[in-house]
């Protein structure tokens, strides 16, 4: 039996660690041996295998802890001797990473997968770590274009293009949705306004005729900048209308009952939030960032793909599916099917070619 260590920073709060968690339950049911290790001691979403949690019991001291962890790394990794490792985590500290590469990694038996258009959050900006990787099994890049944007760094040989998935009918049965009695729309991510842009987007929504529908905001998801955003709200005069959620391991089984789903982030990776969205049959408005919103937002048939960070589109693209009931409706309708292509069923295959490529 072919035997795969996933590793990733946690399994909790993040789209990386989410998509960690359903490949191992993908791969256990494909026959696959699945370890995980986790650094640090989070665990939100449901996974299948063994989990080797180096989050635990660790020192406050810093230097001590990351030595610690280095050492209980190796131990794991050594332990499992997987035939294949897949590692998901953010790889910026040069020192930690060339350590590890060598100390502890079989390069030939490693994945690195790439979840972020900016790409420098899972390879240093070093040629050290070109070189390595060069040699590595595969780099994964969840869309072509960071795919593309990988290329432009180094020469690549070992680039491979497989996207995010989606498992069907695959939400928690034991979740309890909240039975609302007004409409609302959908925008999720971890609360840091350099990026996701919340603080923004809640502005452009006060501007919106969701207003007038009384039509709520709710956002999804833990960060730094969760106060900044309660007193915007507070400020704008929004208490009414405009709600911050906390993260929600059972996304899924909300955006189901979503008018639409909002993204305005300045760049991705591969968004979850628009891939579930559209799998429950909710249409989706989201900026044409890098990377991802293009692969999954076909413009005007299942949602409006909108002018990269131009805010006063966003609102008006908010107004049309408001406004225009036949063009929402066609959104709507094409929405779960429009992601058939990401199902489990397709996605595996290409992972399970990687895996069994010699």
């Amino acid at each position: 039996m072919t035997k795969i260590c996933l590793i990733t920073d946690s399994l909790g709060k993040g789209g990386a660690e989410q998509m960690t968690a359903k490949l191992s339950r993908a791969f256990q049911n494909c026959g696959y041996e699945v370890y995980i290790i986790i650094l640090k001691d989070q665990i939100d979403y449901s996974f299948s295998g063994q989990l080797i949690n180096l989050g635990k019991n660790i020192s406050d001291f810093k230097f001590l802890k990351q030595y610690k962890k280095v050492v209980a790394f190796k131990k794991a990794y050594k332990c499992i001797d997987a035939d294949i490792y897949i590692d998901f985590r953010v790889r910026s500290r040069s020192l930690m990473e060339f350590v590890l590469h060598q100390y502890v990694f079989d390069i030939s038996k490693t994945i690195f997968s790439i979840r972020s258009y900016n790409v420098f959050l899972h390879i240093p900006k070093y040629r050290y770590f070109f070189k390595s990787y060069s040699n590595c099994r595969a780099i994964v890049c969840p869309t072509k274009a960071i795919l593309n944007l990988m290329k432009t760094h180094y020469d690549f040989k070992n680039l491979v293009h497989i996207p995010n998935f989606i498992i069907k009918n695959e939400i928690d049965p034991n979740f309890e949705k909240t039975s609302n009695t007004f409409q609302f729309v959908i925008a999720a991510g971890r609360l840091n306004n350099n990026v996701k842009q919340f603080d923004k987007l809640i502005k452009a929504y006060k501007h919106s005729d969701l207003i007038k529908s009384k039509i709520r905001l709710l956002i999804f998801g833990d960060g730094k900048d969760r106060n900044e955003l309660e007193n915007l709200i507070v400020k704008e005069l929004l208490q009414e209308l405009v709600f911050l959620e906390g993260f929600n391991a059972n996304l899924e089984a909300i955006f189901g009952d979503a008018y639409f789903t909002l993204l305005c982030s300045k760049y991705e990776g591969f968004p979850n939030v628009l891939l579930e969205s559209l799998n429950s049959g909710t249409p989706v408005v989201s900026f044409d960032c890098k990377s991802g919103p293009s692969d999954l937002v076909q413009n005007g048939k299942n949602g409006i793909l909108v002018e990269d960070q131009n805010f006063e589109a966003l609102t008006n693209a908010m107004n049309k599916m408001v406004n225009n009931k036949e063009f929402y409706e066609t959104c709507k309708s094409n929405a779960n099917t429009s992601v058939e292509k990401f199902s489990s069923i397709e996605v595996i295959k290409s992972w399970e070619n990687l895996i069994n490529k010699s």
